[in-house]
C-alpha cells in the first residue's frame, strides 16, 4: 500500500490524524512525501520511506527513474533538517497558512454567505464551500468566474462517483489580502448578478 501524506503538516487544530505507516505492525505501508509545500516547490525534493527488507530494492531501481536528482538541494534540505529549524519553520507556516485561512473564509462568509457555505478544514491548503441551493453546477460557476480571472476549482471535475456538483475548491497557501479582497469581490459579482448558466 502506498501512503501520500500530503499536506499532514500543515494542521490547525484538533490532534493529527495518524498515518498508515505509522501504525503499520507489518511493514506493508510505503510512505511517500514532499518538502515542496513546507519548502520551495522549485526545488522538486519528495521522499519515499519503505520497508527495510525493499531498501535494496528501491534502490537498485532509483537510477533508472532519475537519473539526475537535485543534489545539491538535498544537501541544503538535509542541513535544514539536521540542524533542527524545520519544526520552527513549520509553526511559522501554520500560522501564517491559518491565517490565509481565516481571511478567505472570512471574505466568502461576508460577500457570498447567501450562495455558498464554507466548510472550514482542520488541515492543507485549500478549503471546500458548497452550495446554498442558489446554484447547483460548480462547472458553470467555475467557468463565470475564470471568465472575471478567478481561479475556482469544481469538485466535480474530481469525482468519478459522486454526482454532487455543488462544491467548490479555494486554495489559500499563497494568497495576498489584497487578491483575497479583489478576487472575492469579482466572484461574489458572479453570483450577484448570475453571470453563470445553471445546468
Amino acid at each position: 500500500m502506498v501512503e501520500d501524506d500530503y499536506d499532514s503538516e500543515f494542521r490547525y487544530q484538533g490532534h493529527p490524524i495518524a498515518s498508515l505507516h505509522g501504525l503499520d505492525k507489518a511493514n506493508r505501508v510505503l510512505y511517500t512525501g514532499t518538502f515542496s509545500e513546507a519548502l520551495l516547490p522549485s526545488h522538486r525534493v519528495g521522499y519515499l520511506v519503505v520497508p527495510a527488507d525493499l531498501v535494496d530494492a528501491f534502490r537498485a531501481v532509483r537510477p533508472a527513474v532519475d537519473r539526475c536528482p537535485p543534489t545539491f538541494q538535498q544537501r541544503v534540505i538535509a542541513d535544514f533538517l539536521e540542524e533542527g529549524y524545520f519544526p520552527a519553520h513549520l509553526r511559522r507556516l501554520r500560522e501564517r497558512l491559518r491565517a490565509s485561512r481565516d481571511m478567505l473564509a472570512g471574505y466568502l462568509i461576508e460577500r457570498m454567505a447567501e450562495h455558498i457555505q464554507v466548510l472550514l478544514p482542520d488541515q492543507g491548503i485549500n478549503l471546500t464551500a458548497k452550495s446554498t441551493g442558489s446554484w447547483s453546477s460548480d462547472n458553470a460557476v467555475s467557468s463565470a468566474a475564470l471568465k472575471r480571472g478567478v481561479v475556482v476549482m469544481p469538485l466535480s471535475r474530481m469525482n468519478v462517483i459522486s454526482t454532487d456538483r455543488s462544491r467548490l475548491l479555494f486554495g489559500f497557501s499563497a494568497l495576498s489580502e489584497q487578491e483575497a479582497d479583489t478576487r472575492m469581490r469579482l466572484l461574489a459579482e458572479v453570483f450577484s448578478c448570475k453571470e453563470f448558466v445553471d445546468y
